[in-house]
């Protein structure tokens, strides 16, 4: 008898923690060796990057590489020596320890429900939670809808600033922090910016689709 397939309620669980992606490297820009960040963009994705952020303080995406297949521990832990742009720094190329907590999370999760990187993957896929789909190229298209008849630009803003009791307008500094004097650690919202004259700008916030919208578009 042929072995069960795994399904995608195997992954209500570690979805109430984290958020998972597969994307490809057109729509997920590469900051350092592990860390991504999201493109807006209509395309046809190959989806073959597997990425991961914790869902609750999470900003940047982690790269999830394909679990070892040896040593098979009974718990897979973050390597101590693992600095991002230059590997581990004790057992370099040979270090089989996970370069993140999301890659941690995720290698356990596959262990515990012996599942491999393509499955997960393909689970991950038909959940909706690819970089890819109608949504995203009706996302686009309205963007590029409300340029062509009322011009501007899109901006990050940091969303704390944006939402605050005293509305300011804050970009990203170098380090993951707003440049206001708050100094907000670094999570965004994202506004259309359209200067009315000389003196005046417009910011408007452009709001996510909730899940349900996102579900009747597929």
């Amino acid at each position: 008898m042929a072995p069960t397939k795994p399904n995608k309620s195997i992954l209500s669980d570690i979805l109430q923690t984290y958020e998972l992606k597969v994307a490809c490297s057109l729509c997920a820009n590469k900051e350092n060796e592990v860390t991504y960040s999201m493109k807006i963009i209509s395309h046809n994705c190959s989806g073959d990057l597997l990425l991961a952020r914790d869902r609750h303080k999470g900003r940047k995406w982690r790269h999830i590489s394909r679990r070892p297949k040896f040593p098979n521990p009974s718990k897979y832990d973050v390597c101590w020596f693992f600095v991002e742009g230059s590997g581990c720094t004790k057992h370099r190329n040979r270090c089989t320890f996970a370069r993140s907590v999301e890659e941690a999370t995720v290698w356990n999760f596959q262990k515990s429900h012996s599942v491999d990187n393509s499955t997960l993957m393909s689970l991950v896929a038909d959940t909706g939670l690819a970089a890819t789909g109608l949504a995203a190229t009706r996302q686009t298209d309205g963007m590029e809808q409300i340029l062509s008849e009322f011009g501007g630009e899109f901006v990050e803003l940091c969303e704390a600033c944006f939402h605050g009791g005293r509305q300011t307008i804050a970009a990203r500094r170098w380090n993951y922090t707003c440049a206001s004097e708050a100094a907000h650690a670094w999570k965004p919202v994202l506004a259309h910016h359209l200067a009315e004259g000389q003196s005046k700008k417009v910011y408007s916030e452009i709001r996510r689709l909730p899940p349900k919208a996102y579900r009747s578009l597929r």
